[in-house]
């Protein structure tokens, strides 16, 4: 009797195991769990990563403090007015300001980014970070459209330490405008630079 009633237990346990492993959605989204200030309406759904999702050119990427790559991998969330793939952010028409959290506009790390503005965009860091924030890696900055970055307190708008591309009409200020040494305009553009403010506009002709 003993042992047929550790079996009939054994079988319960089973079945209610299976049972929840029934109920786990691996294709449902992460919980939050850093988007501090942002508002639904600022986040976009995109298709959920394959099995065996392709590597990205950078290791982390967020706009807002919303994770649009992580450790390498494309997400499934994104951030109205933003466009990510394959190492270029697309940004349209859009002011995003932070004031809230210690989080940059846009950060990234483990690789190097390409920023295409187009219309008028405005990213503002009011929250004691820098806008832009992307370490030892190089950013570069192109587009038909113009770009505003301002960054409060003692922060830097961007705040890079590997080289700075533009070629798209910039102008950026904070305590320090760009922390990078090596700072360069593209074909067709020149370059202000007096530390605290930065502008980068077509050169005359």
């Amino acid at each position: 009797m003993k042992k047929l009633f550790c079996m009939a237990l054994a079988l319960c346990m089973i079945f209610a195991l299976a049972a929840c492993g029934q109920n786990a959605d691996p294709d449902a989204s992460p919980t939050p769990t850093n988007y501090e200030g942002v508002t639904p309406s600022d986040l976009l759904t995109t298709p959920h990563p394959t099995r065996t999702p392709e590597q990205q050119p950078l290791e982390n990427l967020s706009v807002g403090g919303v994770d649009l790559v992580s450790d390498g991998v494309r997400g499934n969330l994104g951030y109205e007015g933003f466009e990510y793939a394959d190492g270029v952010l697309t940004i349209t028409d859009v002011t995003v300001q932070t004031d809230t959290g210690s989080f940059p506009v846009i950060a990234f790390d483990g690789g190097d980014l390409e920023i295409v503005i187009s219309g008028e965009v405005t990213l503002a860091a009011e929250n004691g970070a820098s806008a832009i924030s992307g370490g030892d890696n190089n950013l570069t900055i192109t587009g038909d459209g113009t770009l505003k970055v301002t960054a409060s307190g003692e922060a830097a708008a961007i705040d890079v330490t590997g080289g700075v591309s533009i070629s798209c009409s910039v102008t950026a200020s904070g305590s320090d405008a760009c922390t990078s040494g090596n700072i360069t305009a593209g074909e067709g553009f020149s370059l202000t630079d007096n530390g605290a403010e930065l502008s980068v506009a077509a050169a005359a002709a």
